[in-house]
C-alpha cells in the first residue's frame, strides 16, 4: 500500500465513505495475501492493523480480529493488545468465569479441572454467534478461531467396531459432534467418552456458554488419564472410535493396551460382567479347553466371563482341566467338584460361581459364534429386565423372533422347549431374587428325575412366571459332534439293546412326574384352567420324548407288539387321575392324549 492509497483511504473514512474504503482495503488485502514477498513486514503489519481498526469501527468484529491476528504475528502491537483486552475480554470475564464454573460442575472428569484464573486462554467473542478466537494470556497471541459446540458434517477418521461397545470421540479440543450424538448413544444404553488432545484450549472453550448435555460425557484430558480410568474402573471399553479433527491410531493403541491389561490383570474384577458363559463339563477336558481358547479370542474383557465347572472328572482328559485352571486370563473362572455330583449338581455349581447379570448355558461339546455373540450382548444390555433369552443353535433349537410377557403368555409359548441346554440365557438377578435355584433344589432333594436330567428346563418354567421371555432366530451356538456316552449313563434294556439312561421309557415317565411336581409348585398353578393347559403341554412333551426314544433306540431291538404296548402304557400314565384331579376340565387333555396314542401307533405299524 503506497502513500497515495494510504492518504486516499484516510480521506474516504474522514468523509464517511467507509464502505468505499473497505472495498479498496479488500482489494489491497488480496494483493498482499497473494504477493506477500512484495511487501515488507512493517508495511504488512501497518496494513493489517489499519484494516482491523476499520472493520472494528464498522462492527465487523470477526474479520477485524482476523486482521489483528495477522498483524500481531508480524509485529506485536501494545495498541492492538490493549484494544482486544478492553473491548472483548475484560467486559466478558465475569460471564466467562460463571460459564466455566457451571460447565465444570456438570462435566464428568476423572480429575478436577483447573481454576478459572489458571486457564491459559481467554476467549475473544465476535458478533457471529458461538464464534470465538483464543487469546493466549502468557504470550498475548491471538490464536485460531473456532465455533463453540460446532457439529461437523463428516468424520475425519473412524473405527466402528461393533454394535455393543461404547463410543470414544477423539478430538483436539472441540466436542460439538460428541454432544450432538450423546442422546442417541444414551438411548442404546451405551456410554460416550471424549478424549481431548489439547487440554488448555478445551478448558478455555467452557467459558463460551453453558451446555447441559455435557453431563452425559465422560472426558479425558490426556491419554494417560484415559488409561488410568479404565485400569481402575469396570466401565466397558469404548471400541467405537470417531474423530472429526485428528488421527485415531494412538487412541486405538491405547484401547488395545487397556484390553490386554484387563485380560492379564491378577485381580479378576467381576463388578460389571454382563454375560457369564457357563460350561458344565465332565470327562471332556479337551473339549472344554478348546471351548475356552475359542471364547478367549473374543475382543471383550470385563463384559464377559467364562466359567468352567469340572464335575470330578477321572479320565485321561484331566490334564486339560489343569490347563484351564492354570490360565492367567482374568476372564476365566475355573471350579472343580471333588466327586461327580451329576449334571444337576454341576450345572448348579457353575451358575452359582458365575457373576454376570446374564448366564449363557453351554455344553462343552458346543461353541459360541463370536459374531452373533456381539449382537446378543448388545441386545442384553438394551433389555436388562428380560428373564430369559432363547437363542437358536445350528440343529436342535430353532426359534423365531418372539417376545412374551411374564406369566401365562411366556409359559404357554416356551414351557419345556429347552431340551437342548446350549443357548438358553437366564437373567441371574431374577434367578437369585426369586430363589429359583433354591425352589427347584427343594424338589430335587425329594428324588425328582426331571430336575436330575433337565434342571435348566425346571428353572425355565419358574422364570417364565417371573419375567418376559425373548426368543431369536440368531444362531448363537454351533453344535459340536457328540462324544460317546459314558458307560455309567447307559442302560441295557431286556439284555437286547443300549439306551441312554435319560431316554428309557421308565425315565421318561418319571420325568413326566417330575415336571408335574415342578408345575404344581408354581404360584400360577392354583388356577385350574391354567393348570389344565400346562398339563396338556406336559403331556405333549412326554409323548414327543417317547417318540424320540422309540425312533433312536427302542425300534432297533423291540418287537412291534412291545412298542404298541409301550404306547398304551404311556397313554394310561399321562391320563391317570393322579394328574387329572388337579383340574376339572379333562376333555382337551384326553382328546390330545388320544391323538398322540393313535399317531404313535400308526408310526409303529409302518416300521418294517
Amino acid at each position: 500500500m503506497n502513500d497515495f492509497e494510504w492518504e486516499q483511504l484516510l480521506q474516504w473514512i474522514q468523509e464517511g465513505n467507509v464502505e468505499q474504503a473497505v472495498f479498496k482495503l479488500y482489494e489491497i488485502y488480496e494483493d498482499v495475501s497473494n504477493n506477500p514477498d512484495h511487501h515488507s513486514n512493517e508495511n504488512k503489519h501497518r496494513f493489517y492493523k489499519f484494516f482491523g481498526e476499520v472493520l472494528f469501527e464498522s462492527g465487523e468484529y470477526h474479520r477485524a480480529i482476523s486482521m489483528f491476528k495477522i498483524a500481531q504475528s508480524l509485529e506485536f502491537s501494545e495498541e492492538i493488545d490493549y484494544l482486544i483486552q478492553q473491548a472483548f475480554i475484560e467486559p466478558n470475564i465475569p460471564e466467562f468465569e460463571m460459564n466455566y464454573i457451571e460447565n465444570l460442575k456438570v462435566l464428568k472428569l476423572p480429575v478436577d479441572g483447573k481454576e478459572f484464573s489458571e486457564l491459559l486462554y481467554y476467549l475473544i467473542p465476535t458478533e457471529v454467534e458461538n464464534q470465538y478466537y483464543f487469546y493466549n494470556k502468557k504470550t498475548k497471541e491471538i490464536n485460531d478461531a473456532f465455533t463453540l459446540f460446532e457439529t461437523k458434517a463428516s468424520c475425519y477418521k473412524k473405527n466402528e467396531f461393533d454394535s455393543f461397545s461404547s463410543f470414544l470421540y477423539v478430538e483436539k479440543f472441540e466436542i460439538g459432534n460428541s454432544l450432538s450424538a450423546v442422546s442417541s448413544i444414551a438411548k442404546e444404553q451405551r456410554e460416550c467418552f471424549v478424549l481431548i488432545e489439547e487440554e488448555d484450549k478445551f478448558l478455555a472453550t467452557l467459558q463460551g456458554g453453558c451446555n447441559a448435555q455435557l453431563k452425559h460425557l465422560t472426558l479425558f484430558l490426556s491419554y494417560h488419564s484415559m488409561k488410568s480410568f479404565f485400569e481402575l474402573r469396570t466401565n466397558y471399553i469404548p471400541r467405537n472410535i470417531i474423530s472429526f479433527s485428528t488421527e485415531i491410531k494412538k487412541s486405538q493403541e491405547y484401547i488395545q493396551y487397556i484390553h490386554n491389561y484387563r485380560r492379564t490383570s491378577l485381580s479378576k474384577n467381576r463388578e460389571n460382567v454382563l454375560l457369564s458363559i457357563c460350561i458344565p463339563s465332565y470327562n471332556r477336558g479337551h473339549r472344554a479347553l478348546e471351548n475356552v481358547i475359542h471364547l478367549l479370542s473374543s475382543s471383550y474383557d470385563y463384559e464377559l466371563e467364562v466359567v468352567v465347572s469340572n464335575n470330578g472328572s477321572q479320565n485321561d482328559t484331566s490334564c486339560f482341566y489343569s490347563e484351564i485352571e492354570a490360565c492367567t486370563d482374568s476372564r476365566i473362572t475355573y471350579t472343580e467338584l471333588h466327586k461327580n455330583e451329576g449334571f444337576y449338581g454341576n450345572l448348579v455349581n457353575v451358575c452359582k460361581k458365575a457373576t454376570g447379570k446374564f448366564l449363557l448355558l453351554l455344553s462343552d461339546e458346543d461353541s459360541v459364534d463370536l459374531i452373533t455373540l456381539e449382537k446378543i450382548i448388545s441386545f442384553l444390555r438394551s433389555e436388562p429386565d428380560l428373564a430369559i433369552v432363547k437363542s437358536s443353535t445350528t440343529k436342535q433349537s430353532k426359534f423365531e423372533e418372539i417376545v412374551t410377557s411374564p406369566g401365562t403368555e411366556s409359559i404357554y409359548q416356551f414351557m419345556l422347549t429347552s431340551n437342548y441346554m446350549s443357548g438358553i440365557i437366564f437373567n441371574k438377578e431374577i434367578l437369585v431374587e426369586k430363589q429359583v435355584i433354591e425352589k427347584v433344589e427343594t424338589i430335587h432333594l425329594s428324588g425328582n428325575e426331571a430336575t436330575l436330567h433337565y434342571p435348566h428346563m425346571c428353572w425355565e418354567l419358574l422364570m417364565c412366571e417371573y419375567g418376559a421371555v425373548y426368543s431369536t432366530s440368531l444362531q448363537l451356538v454351533n453344535e459340536g459332534i457328540p462324544e460317546k456316552m459314558e458307560a455309567e449313563n447307559i442302560k441295557i434294556i431286556n439284555k437286547r439293546g443300549e439306551v441312554s439312561q435319560y431316554a428309557t421309557i421308565e425315565s421318561r415317565l418319571e420325568q413326566h412326574r417330575g415336571f408335574f411336581e415342578v408345575i404344581n409348585s408354581m404360584e400360577i398353578s392354583n388356577d385350574e384352567e391354567i393348570m389344565g393347559k400346562m398339563y396338556k403341554k406336559l403331556c405333549d412333551k412326554t409323548f414327543w420324548l417317547i417318540y424320540i426314544s422309540l425312533e433312536y433306540f427302542y425300534k432297533k431291538f423291540t418287537s412291534q407288539e412291545e412298542l404298541l404296548e409301550i404306547i398304551d402304557e404311556v397313554h394310561r400314565y399321562c391320563s391317570d387321575s393322579h394328574y387329572l384331579k388337579h383340574f376339572s376340565d379333562h376333555n382337551e387333555v384326553m382328546r390330545s392324549n388320544g391323538v398322540w396314542r393313535e399317531n404313535l401307533k400308526k408310526y409303529v405299524l409302518q416300521l418294517s
